[in-house]
């Protein structure tokens, strides 16, 4: 996003000025934040009638009205979950194949990330000048 852009581009001077330790509390503090508006806008969607999640509302109204014997019964039936995620790799290879590539390219970044945070720790001991030079490149 944008706000991420600006962000990193700003990490020298923010670590030079508040220092690691305030770099971490500021996420902190957008997290909280972000964690905030989230929840209200699901207030607000719901409230409106634009609830993203309507299966699962109709799913609880359907345990609520049926006894707990019964809503197990009637909740089997439907297609689970992960039963759909299978039918719907079944009968597209190709995304299955893009899911393959996704988990296989996360895992070498992930790889790539720790290689290379344990030779910068190693090359670069101190924390704030660690945190500039890697906020350059984002």
């Amino acid at each position: 996003s944008v706000v991420c852009t600006i962000s990193a581009t700003m990490v020298h001077k923010l670590t030079n000025q508040v220092g690691l330790l305030g770099l971490i509390l500021g996420t902190c503090v957008t997290l909280a934040i972000s964690m905030i508006l989230a929840d209200k806008s699901y207030e607000l969607s719901a409230l409106h009638g634009f609830d993203p999640s309507p299966e699962l509302s109709s799913r609880a109204n359907k345990k609520k009205r049926q006894g707990s014997t019964n809503s197990n019964i009637a909740l089997e039936k439907e297609e689970s979950l992960l039963g759909k995620t299978g039918r719907m790799f079944r009968t597209s290879p190709t995304l299955a194949g893009l899911f393959g590539e996704v988990i296989s390219f996360q895992s070498l970044s992930t790889v790539l990330n720790v290689c290379f945070v344990r030779q910068l720790k190693d090359s670069i001991p101190i924390d704030t000048d660690r945190a500039s030079f890697t906020g350059q490149f984002y």
